[in-house]
């Protein structure tokens, strides 16, 4: 998501910022070898000849070279190198690098269509690009996919294929895709329970410095502790009979916030919202995330997004830092509420301050737009 606020006199700033992204931020997979016109036109940005670069990266991408497609299209979206900002025209070259088999291409058009800044907001659509940014390569792809299949927002909820494009995502570098993975593997969503390799997977996502998974490998240990047989059970008891199966909402209802999301989960848009939200209130904090992007996202009756808002907030008090940020941005427009900047600015530094380093740039940016690396 990326912030889009009114400010001025900050248009040399933020190509200066721009110009920065562009030569360091990776592409997680590249179509092909970027061809020489897009080498050049790396060079003329790195210059600050953004004009120079824009001539180079259409050649490039009327040869052929979809990395150049792909760069030309940023350049459009952001009026960068002459011109205004066209939408449009970045949306046909953003699908020509895509349909050119560049992941990055795939993921910007996934975004516009989640997001509805530039086109009407169409998850199916989102989701298709994410599956194709997905199977070029992209591992953030994959991880948004997941997202989808998983919640089941205007599409069919296929927890299994959410878990496999999870695995992916993690096996593709992104630390998100591990933690995610682990949770289906340790409460047996989406397939059987592996509560071994759940735990790796935690502990590979904190490594990565993802702090769900740190959360996530203090939680595993605590539950694994907790399926012991205690005092109060019969020997060999370990609380819950695999012979008779657990009645998730008859212990939602008893005050399990966790049985709460569990059955949450069982559930499609704002039906598993709801149970999001109590298992939120009982102090299961994903449910807080979870909850709150399904009210967002799911419907666009003013009471779900109050209750979006709410939930956001919650999950930001629980270090949620990509909670804090979409807070920020509600409070910012007015949705799911009063605007208030101030309240605005502090949810951003908050999720600042947590790593969420999208909410740290005070100015429009290109930070969810995959661009070419050398």
């Amino acid at each position: 998501m990326r912030s889009r606020f009114q400010l001025r006199n900050v248009y040399l700033c933020w190509l200066s910022f721009l110009l920065a992204f562009l030569i360091y931020v990776p592409t997680l997979a590249l179509a092909a070898e970027p061809s020489a016109d897009t080498k050049a036109g790396d060079a003329a940005g790195r210059a600050k000849e953004f004009s120079r670069a824009r001539e180079l990266y259409a050649r490039a991408c009327k040869n052929g070279d979809p990395i150049g497609c792909r760069n030309l299209g940023i350049m459009h979206e952001y009026g960068i190198g002459g011109g205004p900002r066209n939408k449009i025209r970045a949306m046909r070259l953003y699908d020509q690098a895509c349909s050119g088999g560049d992941a990055g291409g795939c993921f910007n058009l996934g975004l516009i269509f989640n997001k509805g800044e530039g086109a009407p907001l169409d998850h199916e659509r989102s989701r298709k690009y994410f599956v194709l940014a997905c199977a070029a390569g992209d591992a953030e792809g994959c991880y948004n996919a997941a997202g989808y299949f998983y919640t089941g927002v205007e599409v069919p909820k296929d927890q299994a294929r959410a878990r496999s494009l999870f695995e992916q995502a993690c096996k593709g570098g992104y630390a998100r895709g591990c933690a995610d993975h682990a949770v289906m593997l340790q409460s047996g969503i989406g397939g059987s329970k592996d509560q071994s390799r759940a735990r790796e997977l935690f502990k590979k996502s904190c490594a990565a410095g993802y702090s769900k998974g740190c959360r996530g490998l203090g939680h595993h240990v605590t539950a694994k502790h907790a399926a012991l047989p205690s005092p109060k059970t019969k020997p060999g008891s370990t609380g819950h009979s695999s012979a008779k199966p657990r009645n998730l909402m008859h212990e939602c209802d008893a005050g399990d916030a966790e049985s709460c999301y569990e059955f949450g989960s069982t559930r499609r848009g704002i039906a598993a919202a709801e149970y999001y939200e109590k298992a939120c209130k009982g102090g299961f904090t994903k449910g807080c995330y979870d909850g709150a992007f399904l009210f967002n996202f799911s419907s666009d009756e003013p009471d779900h997004k109050v209750r979006a808002r709410t939930l956001y907030e919650l999950a930001c008090n629980g270090r949620y830092a990509a909670s804090c940020y979409v807070a920020g941005k509600m409070w910012n427009f007015g949705k799911g509420g009063k605007k208030d900047v101030s309240r605005a600015k502090a949810f951003f530094k908050r999720a600042c301050a947590l790593g969420y380093k999208k909410a740290c740039p005070r100015t429009p940016t290109t930070m969810n737009r995959k661009v070419h690396r050398k």
